[in-house]
């Protein structure tokens, strides 16, 4: 979904990894390195871009023109194969503000 094996306007993936419920990955572009985070589309900032079911923001560097977009579709065209899970509520932890951070 990310890329891996192929080149996006230049750039190549050089690594992507899950990090709870975010996805990291990092890419080798001809002016540096640019990493990027996708999350869910309820967590999209002012500079995300959204696809159905994610928020892609760029963490740091400068991705070349045209890398987003390129992304972006790769990202659209796979989408459908991935699914949002949630960790479980445990009741007997007695979390009471376990409503407020609930999975859709």
């Amino acid at each position: 979904m990310l890329g891996r094996g192929m080149a996006l306007h230049d750039c190549t993936l050089i690594s992507g990894g899950v990090e709870y419920t975010t996805i990291k990955a990092t890419y080798d572009c001809p002016g540096g390195e640019v990493t990027l985070q996708l999350d869910h589309r309820r967590n999209a900032t002012a500079t995300s871009t959204q696809t159905g079911q994610f928020a892609i923001t760029v963490q740091s560097g400068s991705p070349p023109l045209g890398f987003g977009d390129a992304l972006t579709s790769l990202i659209r065209t796979q989408e459908d194969h991935f699914q949002w899970s949630w960790p479980q509520y445990d009741a007997a932890a007695g979390d009471d503000n376990a409503d407020d951070n609930a999975a859709e």
